[in-house]
């Protein structure tokens, strides 16, 4: 009877030890989700808002941020800016942190410089993150002089970038390849081709590029490296793939071709006879025969090594005959 109740009493400890921590790592997760969230908040000059919003929306989504829509209320956003309009940055980080659905929040300003036209108009653009896990409100500000779109779209990704780097909340990712121009893709999304360097949000990314997949880790602060090298493949492309042999064996049948050529016509050659009568004329075919000859051993040499080796995509060989004579060589791009 009483190794029953311990035993029960054991089983209840046991059971109340895993709801807890199973409560415990729920906790954690739903606040580590919270935390690497991002909300974006635009305010200022009416018709610059929402291209600036879809501007910043889309760097954060691009750098592996997790975007959420309306983090603030109205009534919150209209607190942030009177804040503002006071120059009382803690009183926004209140209304921050009591407010915000989100662990940070990216809050941008657009203000356009007095005695500016319609086509023509000067804007200055102001930033802040808010984070709930620092304790300083980051700030940075970027000018964009007779600012259309394509100038704003820009003026918005420096911000970003900047703004993020100087809060801590980015690293780099830098993808070489080689042969370049490649693919890269992190995720299920292409980012651009080799060589490139992207700004990602800390955390661990699966990197595509071409064929080739790597695990990555991005931290804060710093640049990680990923450098592949890709199979050849016929007619560029720069994405991986089989490497063509078709070129080597061209060659090789070229070389092969000029080779027989050069036999044949030292064969037909024809010499001064010692005595006797003399034709009027002869067949002097031997030095282009020899010099076919050696120029198809050689090039038939190149096209063996070229079927043995990986193919550069930089050079290649060359060959030319003339009626005296063959060349071969290489040439390439420097």
């Amino acid at each position: 009877m009483k190794r029953t109740s311990l035993l029960s009493v054991l089983a209840a400890v046991a059971v109340l030890l895993i709801s807890a921590g199973v409560a415990s790592a729920d906790r954690v997760d739903r606040v580590d989700r919270v935390d690497h969230e991002v909300g974006v908040v635009v305010t200022g000059e009416a018709t610059i808002q929402p291209q600036l919003a879809h501007q910043l929306e889309l760097w954060m989504t691009k750098t592996g941020h997790k975007l959420v829509a309306t983090p603030l209320a109205p009534d919150a956003v209209n607190a942030i800016i009177d804040c503002f309009v006071i120059e009382d940055e803690p009183c926004a980080r209140q209304v921050f942190d009591k407010r915000s659905k989100t662990g940070t929040i990216v809050y941008a300003r657009a203000d356009v410089q007095a005695g500016s036209t319609a086509m023509e108009r000067d804007v200055a653009l102001t930033a802040y993150w808010f984070d709930r896990s620092a304790n300083t409100l980051v700030s940075k500000k970027k000018r964009c002089e007779r600012c259309n779109e394509d100038k704003l779209r820009a003026a918005a990704d420096e911000l970003a970038n900047e703004l993020a780097a100087t809060a801590g909340k980015v690293g780099h990712l830098k993808c070489k390849s080689d042969p370049v121009g490649a693919d890269v893709s992190v995720g299920n999304r292409k980012i651009g081709v080799t060589p490139l360097e992207q700004p990602l949000a800390p955390g661990t990314y699966k990197v595509v590029v071409g064929q080739e997949s790597r695990d990555v880790t991005v931290v804060a602060g710093q640049t990680v490296d990923v450098d592949i090298s890709l199979p050849f493949r016929g007619g560029g492309g720069g994405g991986g793939g089989k490497r063509s042999r078709t070129p080597a064996i061209g060659v090789m049948a070229a070389g092969v071709a000029l080779l027989a050529t050069g036999v044949v016509l030292f064969a037909m050659d024809e010499d001064i006879k010692e005595s006797g009568p003399q034709p009027r004329t002869f067949n002097d075919t031997a030095p282009l025969g020899v010099g076919l000859a050696i120029t198809g051993v050689v090039v038939t040499g190149v096209g063996a090594y070229l079927y043995g080796k990986k193919p550069s995509r930089r050079s290649s060989p060359v060959g030319a005959v003339t009626p005296n004579g063959g060349f071969v060589g290489w040439a390439g791009r420097f």
